[in-house]
């Protein structure tokens, strides 16, 4: 699903595949939680680094 939501984005034009979806239908799949997971882990080492320049702990 993830793989066609990026087609989609790079298509103009194109019929999006997650009409008709509730959203929570294209968050529920092992391949949204793997991005989300990245995700999460990439906002925290950013804040952190953003922690340790600002002297924020």
């Amino acid at each position: 699903m993830l793989q066609r939501v990026v087609r989609w984005l790079e298509t103009p034009n194109a019929e999006p595949p997650f009409a008709g979806r509730r959203p929570a239908d294209l968050l529920d799949t092992p391949e949204a939680a793997a991005v989300l997971s990245r995700l999460r882990a990439w906002l925290d080492a950013a804040d952190g680094r953003v922690s340790r320049r600002s002297g924020r702990a």
